[in-house]
């Protein structure tokens, strides 16, 4: 049984992968569109990484979402209670720009809370069963003025009734 053949098909086959191959290294490469950049924030974030080991805070991932361009931008918020000293802006340019979107949500499985309010400590209970905390520092209570060196608002009174069984006039 002669197998030159079976060796002249496996030659030309092998050849004509290599030509494939080459012309594949050869070719140009078409530029794939970049893919959804994901940033991470966490309670404890720091620094400009804003990523799944380095998370940064939710005001280094809307600055670091301003940076992006070309692709969309996801931002994942981690579980915990953000305790935010101011709010936290979003605007017009955080939506996204030349067609692109940011979109915020919470990471899977996470349920974070934004937070702008203080602890309140210094908890004492009343005699009658109450609790109460003194004022937090800068902060001004809601039963003041809001007005600097103007006067409280004067307190509200309740209605007059009408008596209950009508007078006969005199």
């Amino acid at each position: 049984m002669n197998r030159r053949p079976l060796n002249t098909v496996r030659g030309t086959a092998a050849a004509a992968t290599a030509a494939f191959l080459a012309a594949l290294l050869a070719a140009p490469t078409a530029q794939a569109a970049p893919g959804t950049r994901t940033l991470y924030a966490a309670p404890d974030g720091h620094g400009s990484s804003c990523t799944v080991a380095r998370p940064c805070t939710p005001e280094g991932a809307r600055d670091r979402a301003r940076t992006e361009s070309g692709r969309d931008v996801r931002v994942l918020l981690k579980n915990g209670t953000y305790k935010l000293d101011e709010p936290l802006r979003l605007g017009a340019a955080d939506s996204g720009k030349d067609g692109r979107t940011v979109t915020w949500s919470a990471a899977p499985g996470a349920r974070p809370v934004l937070s702008g309010g203080q602890d309140i400590t210094g908890w004492r209970q009343n005699t009658d069963g109450t609790w109460t905390a003194g004022v937090p520092a800068g902060v001004t209570p809601a039963s003041s003025s809001s007005t600097a060196g103007a006067p409280p608002p004067p307190a509200v009174r309740p209605a007059r009734r009408a008596p209950a069984t009508p007078r006969r006039p005199a």
